[in-house]
C-alpha cells in the first residue's frame, strides 16, 4: 500500500513539473514574442517617422529655394531696367524733368508687376544714400533716409531680422531683403562694397510663415527661418517653441557643416529631431524641430497593446498547456507502471501507448530494454555456469591424479632404490607445486607466483623423466603484481616437453631444451610471450586449437580461462621456427585486474 501511493505521489509530482515547465515555456515565449513584436513595430514606426521628416523637410527646402531663386532672378530684372540707372543720375544731377517722370512712372511698373508675381513680398524700395526713397505705395508720403538707416548700412545681399514695417500699407511685421547696387555702366549688386543705391524687398512675415506651415505635413513640429546665430525669424513670439539650441551649439552643429544636417538632440529631458540646412542667397537656415513626445506616446501604445494581447494569449495558452500537458502525463505514468514491473523483475511487458509520436518511440524502446535485460540475464547465466565449468576443470587439471600417481610411484621407486635426493628433491617440487596449486582457494595469483608454479612442474618433469629441460623467465618490475589465473602457464610448459622435447624418451635433435617465459609492457598493454626451441608446431593447427575443443584440451582451456577473465581485452597469437623459437603470443589490454591484497 505504501509503495502504491508512493508511485502515486511520484506519478502527480511529474506531473506538475510538465505542467510548470510547459506554463513557464508558454508565458516566456508570449512574453518574448509581445517585446519583438512591440520592439519590431516601435521601430519600424520610428523608421518611417524619421522617412516622412526627412522627406518633408527635403520637399519644403526645395521648394523655398526655387522661391528664392525666382526672387532673386526677379529682383535682378528690376535692378537691370536702365529706368533704375537713369533714376539714379537724374538723382545726383537734381534734374526731374518730364523724363525723371516717365521713368518713375516706368519703375513703378516694374515694381507693382515684381509685386504681382512674388506672393510672399509686400513692398519694394529704391533708396538712394541722399535721402531718396522710391516705392509702389508712397501715397504722397515722403520717407527720410533715417527711416531706412539699416538697409543703407549693407554691402552685400543681406536678410535683416523682422520689424514693423514703416510704409502705412503695412499688415504687420515684414522681413527685409537689402540688395546694395552698385551704378557703373549698368546696375549691379555689391559684394563688400559700398552701394550707390540700395534696392530693398520687404516679406511679409505672416504670409511667409503660412508658406512654410503648409510644407510642414507633420504634426506636433515647427518649420521655420532662423538667422546664423540660431534665432528663430519667422515664428510668432507665443509659439510652442523647443528649448533653442545655444549659438555655440548652433554654429557647431549647424552651421560648421555648410550643408544639410540631421541629428537628435536632448534638450530639458526631452528628445528632438533638428533638421536644417542653409538658405542660399542668404545667412538663413531652414530649421525644422520635430519632438519625440508623439513618438514616444504611439511607441507606449504599441507596447501596451502589445502587453494586452500577450496577456490575452498567455490565458488561452495555459490553459492549453494544462490540457496538452495531461496528455502527456497519462502515457508517462503508464510507462512508469512498465518501468516498476521491470524493477520488481517481471520483463515480459506489452507497449502501453496509443499514437505515433516520442511516447510512441519511448515505450518501443522501454519494452526492447525490457526483453533485451532478459536476454543479458539469460546470457550471465550460462556465462556464470560457463565459468564454473571452467573452474573446476582448472582444478581438475591443476589436481590431475594421473600425474599425481606418477609422480608418487617415481617418489616410491627412487625410495626403494636408494635414490633419497632425488626423492627429496621431487618431494619438495611437489609440495611446493601443490601449495602454489591450492593458492588459499583464490582463483588470481600474482605473476611470480604463476611462473614459479610452472618452474616447479618443469623440475618435477625432470626428476621423474631424467630429463634437463631449463624454465627461465623474465619479469618487467612493474608487472611484479599483475595477476593471471593460477596454473595458467603449466599447459603450455607440458605441450612444450610432451610435444616440443618428446616426452619422456626425449627429442635426441634438441640439444639444450629450453622454456622460457618474458613478461614485458609495451604502452598500455601487457605482453606475454611463451617460448621453446622443439621440434615446433604448425601455427595454424593451433589457431584452430585455440577457437575449438579437442584432444589438447591444455592449450584451449588455457586460452578459455584467460578470455573469461579478460574478455575482448584479450588476444593470441602463435608462431614457430622448429628448433628455433617456437612462441605463443599473449596480449592483454587494460583494465587489469586489481592486485591482490596480503592476508
Amino acid at each position: 500500500m505504501c509503495h502504491f501511493l508512493k508511485t502515486r505521489f511520484m506519478n502527480r509530482k511529474i506531473s506538475r513539473k510538465i505542467s510548470a515547465c510547459m506554463i513557464f515555456l508558454v508565458l516566456s515565449s508570449s512574453v518574448l514574442l509581445a517585446w519583438s513584436c512591440s520592439h519590431a513595430y516601435s521601430t519600424q514606426y520610428i523608421r518611417q517617422v524619421d522617412t516622412q521628416v526627412s522627406a518633408m523637410f527635403d520637399t519644403a527646402s526645395l521648394t523655398l529655394r526655387d522661391n528664392i531663386y525666382h526672387l532673386y532672378r526677379s529682383v535682378s530684372a528690376v535692378a537691370s531696367n536702365p529706368a533704375v540707372r537713369t533714376i539714379y543720375c537724374q538723382d545726383q544731377t537734381g534734374k526731374k524733368d518730364a523724363a525723371f517722370l516717365e521713368n518713375l512712372r516706368v519703375m513703378d511698373t516694374l515694381f507693382t508687376t515684381f509685386l504681382q508675381n512674388t506672393s510672399w513680398a509686400e513692398n519694394i524700395a529704391l533708396l538712394c544714400p541722399g535721402g531718396q526713397v522710391y516705392s509702389t505705395y508712397q501715397n504722397g508720403w515722403n520717407y527720410t533716409a533715417g527711416q531706412f538707416s539699416e538697409e543703407l548700412e549693407q554691402t552685400s545681399i543681406a536678410w535683416l531680422r523682422p520689424r514693423e514695417s514703416v510704409f502705412l500699407i503695412s499688415s504687420g511685421e515684414t522681413i527685409p531683403i537689402c540688395f546694395p547696387l552698385r551704378m557703373v555702366s549698368s546696375a549691379s549688386f555689391c559684394v563688400n562694397q559700398s552701394p550707390d543705391m540700395t534696392l530693398a524687398v520687404y516679406l511679409n512675415l505672416n504670409t511667409m510663415r503660412s508658406v512654410l506651415e503648409q510644407f510642414n505635413t507633420v504634426a506636433d513640429s515647427d518649420i521655420y527661418l532662423a538667422d546664423s546665430l540660431g534665432r528663430p525669424i519667422t515664428l510668432e513670439e507665443d509659439a510652442p517653441l523647443f528649448p533653442s539650441l545655444t549659438e555655440e551649439a548652433f554654429r557647431t552643429r549647424i552651421v560648421q557643416c555648410g550643408d544639410y544636417s540631421c541629428f537628435n538632440t536632448r534638450i530639458d529631458g526631452a528628445d528632438y529631431r533638428v533638421s536644417a540646412c542653409p538658405v542660399d542667397g542668404s545667412s538663413l537656415y531652414l530649421v525644422h524641430v520635430f519632438p519625440y513626445r508623439a513618438v514616444h506616446r504611439a511607441v507606449a501604445d504599441i507596447y501596451a497593446t502589445a502587453a494586452v494581447a500577450a496577456g490575452l494569449t498567455m490565458l488561452a495558452a495555459v490553459f492549453l498547456s494544462l490540457q496538452l500537458a495531461s496528455t502527456i502525463t497519462v502515457p508517462i505514468r503508464s510507462l512508469l507502471g512498465q518501468v516498476g514491473r521491470i524493477r520488481a523483475g517481471d520483463y515480459d511487458i506489452r507497449m502501453v501507448t496509443r499514437y505515433d509520436d516520442e511516447l510512441r518511440q519511448m515505450d518501443i524502446a522501454l519494452c526492447d530494454m525490457a526483453h533485451m535485460i532478459s536476454n543479458q540475464i539469460d546470457t550471465i547465466q550460462k556465462t556464470e555456469e560457463l565459468r564454473r565449468k571452467i573452474q573446476l576443470e582448472a582444478i581438475t587439471d591443476q589436481m590431475n591424479p594421473h600425474f599425481l600417481y606418477n609422480t608418487l610411484d617415481c617418489i616410491y621407486w627412487e625410495v626403494l632404490n636408494g635414490h633419497s635426493k632425488n626423492a627429496a628433491d621431487m618431494i619438495s617440487s611437489l609440495a611446493q607445486f601443490l601449495r602454489l596449486t591450492l593458492n588459499h582457494g583464490h582463483e588470481m595469483m600474482e605473476l611470480p607466483g604463476v611462473l614459479q608454479h610452472t618452474g616447479e612442474y618443469v623440475n618435477i618433469i625432470n626428476l621423474r623423466f631424467r630429463s634437463r629441460v631449463r624454465f627461465v623467465y623474465t619479469i618487467a618490475p612493474e608487472l611484479e603484481t599483475f595477476l593471471l589465473p593460477k596454473s595458467i602457464l603449466q599447459p603450455l610448459a607440458e605441450n612444450s616437453i610432451l610435444h616440443g622435447f618428446g616426452g619422456e624418451q626425449g627429442d635426441p635433435t634438441v640439444a639444450d631444451p629450453r622454456i622460457s617465459v618474458i613478461c614485458r609492457q609495451e604502452g598500455d598493454r601487457v605482453l606475454l610471450l611463451v617460448r621453446d626451441n622443439g621440434m615446433g608446431f604448425d601455427p595454424a593447427a593451433v589457431e584452430r586449437l585455440l577457437t575449438l575443443p579437442s584432444d589438447h584440451v591444455g592449450l584451449y582451456n588455457v586460452v578459455q580461462r584467460l578470455r573469461f577473465v579478460f574478455g575482448d581485452r584479450f588476444t593470441v597469437t602463435a608462431s614457430s621456427i622448429p628448433y628455433y623459437q617456437n612462441e605463443i603470443r599473449f596480449e592483454i589490454r587494460p583494465p587489469f585486474p586489481a592486485p591482490a591484497q596480503t592476508e
